[in-house]
């Protein structure tokens, strides 16, 4: 069904922007917008990776994985996640762990766990921000409504961030009521017991700031690679300051989101697009160029995704690959 209506949008998409327009504006981009996103991305990724080593130092356990380790785990996380549909792929870094470097599941699957919904609690007030400045009804929504709204899902996330180690555990309980689930259930009931560990670390404050510095740099870089196609096409309308900040995180964020569903496709391709389309199209932007700024940024994230994390991920095997080689 998602390929299906991954196919379905872009080809009508595609009936109003041919590739030959996008592969135009990809390969006239602007190379100092692309290098602002290539560095701006790098560095959103630094943050995501030191996120993630305080919240297994939280742990109290040793860690056997260097921060250089840990980077290269993060780029092939960052990979999955955009490769495989309603971002499972994220998934792979607790079996990277695990399989690399000997992390127990509850240790990775504790961290992967927390890092999700401090996401969340960081991306409502944000969004709310966002659709606040470039304005709600501009996008068709209720000011009453937006911040009752977004109130309610960050108590939620917040919530959700509280209760997390309970949730789990009663996850955990409910698993091992089924005979082929038990063994699920006792990881899930470790989980649960690692991340009390982590809320007792003190590092909250610490890892919420690092969580919104690692969103807002994350479109901040779309920001550039946005200016970085349109910028060619009309220099004088498509400057930065044209651009702007707040529309491109409301337009991008609402297609990223679309790409977490279980309706997109692979790499997200469809859905992403369908939406950046129409809420850059609400935003003030033509169709055409709508869709020509969506579909292309979206490629140019995938290749740069795609590439620092394949070159992470043989790295990462070149140990395992040698070591095969001594005992053959």
């Amino acid at each position: 069904m998602s390929i299906i209506l991954s196919v379905g949008v872009l080809g009508y998409l595609f009936s109003k922007v041919g590739p030959g327009e996008v592969l135009r504006a990809i390969r006239n981009a602007s190379p100092a917008g692309l290098l602002a996103y290539m560095v701006v991305s790098m560095v959103s990724t630094i943050l995501r990776n030191i996120r993630y080593l305080d919240l297994v130092r939280g742990t109290g356990t040793d860690i056997p994985i260097t921060g250089w380790q840990m980077f290269l785990v993060t780029l092939v996380r960052n990979l999955f996640s955009d490769l495989l549909p309603a971002r499972v792929g994220t998934l792979v870094y607790v079996v990277l762990l695990k399989a690399r470097f000997g992390f127990p599941v509850e240790i990775g699957t504790s961290v992967w766990a927390i890092a999700f919904v401090l996401d969340l609690v960081v991306m409502v007030p944000l969004m709310a921000v966002g659709i606040g400045v470039v304005g709600a009804v501009r996008l068709g929504v209720s000011p009453p409504l937006l911040w009752s709204v977004a109130g309610a899902f960050f108590l939620l996330t917040v919530l959700a961030y509280r209760y997390l180690p309970g949730i789990m555990r009663l996850a955990g309980r409910l698993a091992r009521r089924l005979r082929r689930a038990a063994s699920l259930g006792d990881k899930l009931v470790l989980t649960a017991s690692e991340i009390e560990t982590i809320h007792r670390a003190g590092i909250f404050w610490r890892v919420i700031i690092l969580s919104v510095f690692v969103r807002v740099l994350k479109y901040a870089c779309i920001a550039f690679l946005v200016y970085a196609i349109l910028n060619p096409i009309d220099p004088e309308t498509y400057t930065l300051r044209g651009i702007g900040y707040w529309p491109v995180f409301v337009g991008a964020s609402l297609a990223e989101l679309s790409a977490s569903t279980p309706m997109s496709g692979i790499g997200g391709f469809g859905a992403y697009e369908g939406v950046w389309t129409g809420a850059f199209h609400l935003l003030g932007y033509p169709k055409g160029l709508a869709f020509l700024s969506g579909i292309s940024a979206h490629v140019i994230t995938q290749v740069f995704g795609y590439s620092i994390g394949a070159v992470a991920m043989l790295i990462l095997a070149a140990p395992l690959i040698r070591r095969r080689r001594r005992r053959g």
